[in-house]
């Protein structure tokens, strides 16, 4: 496990980084296929609505499957990259992109396409910071 890698001369923790770079590869390539699909501006909304969703949609289910890991000062609606949980970020980004196929009578296969290798980046890239942090995958003792 390495929970630190230095870049450009500073030590950062990797599981942000990581979550960062996800974060970037899933935008830029969710804005390219959208764009591809021509979504017009919303090539560059719903990935932002999906973003915000799913972060909202992986703390509360953090909080529902494991409400004690809240017993202390940190809350649910606190602004911080912790207590989080990737299927209900999953499940949170998905409602948004069904809502925003029936709002806008859009081909959900089409948009559910323009989200896949985004989100399979994302998720590569979430993971491998898990691994280095050894959050996910135990620590040594």
């Amino acid at each position: 496990m390495h929970p630190y890698i230095v870049l450009f001369g500073e030590k950062m923790q990797s599981y942000h980084v990581c979550a960062a770079l996800a974060g970037i590869a899933g935008a830029v390539l969710s804005v390219l296929y959208l764009r591809k699909e021509k979504q017009g501006i919303w090539a560059f909304l719903l990935p932002l609505f999906t973003a915000a969703a799913a972060l909202i949609g992986a703390r509360i289910l953090n909080y529902v499957t494991n409400p004690r890991a809240f017993l202390t000062d940190f809350k649910v609606w606190t602004f911080s990259y912790q207590k989080l949980s990737l299927m209900g970020g999953l499940i949170a980004g998905t409602v948004v992109i069904i809502f925003y196929c029936i709002l806008r009578k859009e081909n959900p296969a089409v948009v559910a396409d323009a989200f896949t290798v985004p989100a399979a980046a994302g998720i590569v890239l979430l993971k491998t910071g898990c691994f280095l942090n050894g959050c996910c995958y135990g620590r040594v003792a």
